[in-house]
């Protein structure tokens, strides 16, 4: 399934990381005779560590990117409750939730205030925003950027995943130049840009947030008549 995919990476380095005592520790219990095993109560820390995170890869991977909202079933996309049930659990756990989820970034403070599922949850902890991975923004192009290029090159330098969805109120009655505000993000090993834009400006984009180049400070605003911005139909 697909949705497992992140656990080619993750398990390796879960696997990598618990040692036979920390292992141990967590799931030492008295000895059970064969035949009174079938009646006893199988604990989560009793199966085996790749089979656990498959369980943590259903109750902590998000399913938006396979299948839209509107067809998932109501209730919670995420169980994150599963993480205060134990030290080992949290251990192994907590990275795939934080790590490769993909959460959206606040529309004015980038990276303070990042949420999953609802603005109205967001998530507080300075030390688990900075293990998060991969980012979603939100740009209106019938508005000014309330953030600046630094900013962002702050944000989302060298990210994961940066995906970028362009809004307006209207169909191409914006233009396209509020994007810039992007140019200066260098690094990132997977940049889609979504939305109301066109297909040449969103390829540019891309190219541009996923190029490990030095930016040279200089707008491309400048420079305009040699990129897409300047023909995009608009």
């Amino acid at each position: 399934m697909e949705i497992l995919q992140p656990l080619a990476v993750y398990e390796k380095a879960v696997l990598g990381t618990l040692t036979p005592c920390t292992i141990s520790a967590a799931t030492t219990r008295t000895s059970t005779p064969i035949s009174d095993y079938q009646q006893q109560p199988t604990s989560l820390l009793h199966l085996p560590t790749e089979i656990r995170l498959q369980i943590y890869a259903h109750l902590l991977l998000s399913k938006l990117h396979l299948v839209p909202k509107t067809l998932l079933p109501p209730g919670p996309l995420l169980h994150p409750a599963v993480l205060a049930t134990c030290r080992l659990i949290n251990t192994e756990a907590t990275a795939l939730l934080y790590e490769y989820n993909v959460f959206t970034a606040h529309p004015t403070l980038l990276l303070s205030y990042p949420h999953h599922e609802s603005p109205r949850r967001p998530l507080l902890s300075p030390s688990l925003i900075s293990r998060i991975r991969h980012w979603r923004i939100i740009i209106r192009l019938d508005c000014d950027a309330r953030f600046s290029v630094e900013d962002a090159r702050r944000a989302f330098n060298g990210a994961e995943e940066l995906v970028v969805e362009a809004e307006e109120s209207a169909f191409r009655t914006a233009g396209y130049r509020v994007l810039l505000v992007l140019e200066g993000v260098r690094g990132v090993k997977l940049a889609r840009v979504e939305g109301s834009v066109e297909p040449d400006v969103a390829r540019w984009l891309e190219r541009r947030l996923m190029s490990d180049d030095e930016w040279d400070g200089l707008s491309s605003k400048t420079n305009v008549g040699h990129e897409p911005w300047s023909h995009a139909g608009r």
